[in-house]
């Protein structure tokens, strides 16, 4: 659902560094949110790549879930009316304007 944010667990030696560090079990996050269409989207930030948005569809299909060890979802608790999903998505609409 819109809002939900997906935690992650990689499998290389620097991923492993950093959750040791931070002491967490996870070294990245990601947030679900749609598209004007209401396709689920993935929205992260990579060192690589900078703010990204994928659809869900993909990320399964292509297996870039295969990455991680360990993939977690967690769903926000607020109420989602349609104020809510609104400045979700003018928020996405800030962070990467290209995509939506």
């Amino acid at each position: 659902m819109p809002g939900d944010i997906i935690l992650f667990a990689g499998k290389t030696m620097m991923n492993r560094m950093q959750r040791l560090v931070t002491g967490s079990k996870y070294d990245h996050v990601a947030l679900l949110t749609r598209d004007r269409r209401g396709r689920l989207q993935v929205l992260e930030a990579t060192g690589s790549d900078g703010v990204t948005c994928c659809y869900w569809s993909d990320f399964i299909d292509k297996g870039w879930g295969d990455e991680y060890q360990m993939i977690v979802h967690r769903h926000l608790h607020c109420e989602r009316n349609i104020e809510t999903m609104a400045r979700l998505h003018q928020f996405v609409a800030v962070i990467i304007i290209p995509f939506i």
